[in-house]
């Protein structure tokens, strides 16, 4: 055993040059890494060589004693250092221990460190909240089925009600934008004579489906709010339905106006139409919307 050696602590972060602290370290915050350096001249030690901390009475350290050792960092040219930390607050006497280098066991002067808690002393100390119970299950389980059907059927049915909600209100805004001082019929013919008449007098008209589609689907938007472009031809259908329910002839209407829809959107698909196949369509859905409002009136 070599005679004692007086200590010296260093926090990494803090300093890069070593600190001296007399016969006392710290305080340093819980899980700071303090370097711990002994420098004896009798010490001949190499980098090969374990360093270590331990009892003088031979017994192992304790996690109650509350001094971890993290790892030796270096032993050469008669100085040994080894990292310490504290995980719980401590204010500890070394004075029980020794340093154990190799074979060798070096003791050391008693010697105090510190290590205190990063929160404030002054403030209580945090109460964790218990963990909340389970559920009693006092109906049969049966019931508790029905009642998450139920509730998931209200929300479909919910989600359905609004989505309709909205798709009505677009609509109207749609119709807004597109009203005229003409009726819609009216409004219909004056821009289906301007289509034909660019077709009697022209070779080719630029954009000449995408028009005649237009009209079809704008006539449809302000006499019926039926926006035959956003949804299947059966939904349009079923509206036009309620709008003509007390029409004689509506069956017959129906049929027309699927076949008009059709067509509106065989016309949005295609890139070009024949000019004397887009006037008899355009005669075709004059007639239909004379008829259709004919027969809404009655």
């Amino acid at each position: 055993m070599i005679g004692a050696c007086k200590p010296t602590w260093q926090l990494p972060d803090r300093d890069t040059q070593p600190q001296l602290f007399g016969d006392s370290a710290g305080p340093f915050t819980v899980g700071d890494r303090a370097i711990f350096r002994c420098s004896c001249q009798e010490v001949q030690a190499t980098s090969d060589e374990l360093v270590g901390l331990s009892r003088k009475d031979g017994k192992p350290i304790k996690v109650s004693e509350n001094i971890a050792l993290l790892a030796p960092i270096r032993v050469a040219d008669s100085v040994c250092e080894i990292q310490v930390t504290s995980y719980v607050p401590t204010d500890h006497q070394l004075s029980d221990y020794q340093l154990v280098v190799g074979e060798q066991k070096i003791d050391f002067e008693p010697f105090r460190i510190e290590f205190v808690s990063v929160l404030d002393p002054n403030q209580p100390s945090p109460t964790p909240y218990p963990p909340y119970g389970g559920i009693s299950l006092d109906w049969p389980l049966i019931v508790w089925w029905l009642i998450g059907g139920l509730t998931f059927l209200m929300a479909t049915l919910l989600g359905f009600w609004l989505r309709r909600l909205r798709k009505k209100k677009r609509t109207r805004l749609r119709k807004e934008k597109l009203l005229t001082s003409r009726k819609p019929r009216d409004e219909m013919a004056f821009q289906v004579r301007n289509i034909i008449r660019q077709i009697d007098f022209s070779e080719k008209v630029p954009d000449l489906n995408t028009r005649i589609s237009a009209e079809v689907i704008h006539f449809f938007i302000r006499e019926f709010e039926i926006p035959i472009d956003e949804q299947l031809t059966s939904a349009s259908l079923r509206q036009l339905r309620k709008a003509l329910k007390n029409a004689t002839n509506s069956a017959d209407l129906l049929n027309e106006a699927k076949i008009i829809i059709k067509e509106v959107r065989n016309l949005k698909r295609s890139q070009n139409v024949a000019q004397e196949a887009a006037r008899d369509f355009l005669k075709r859905a004059m007639r239909f919307a004379e008829n259709i409002v004919e027969a809404k009136k009655k």
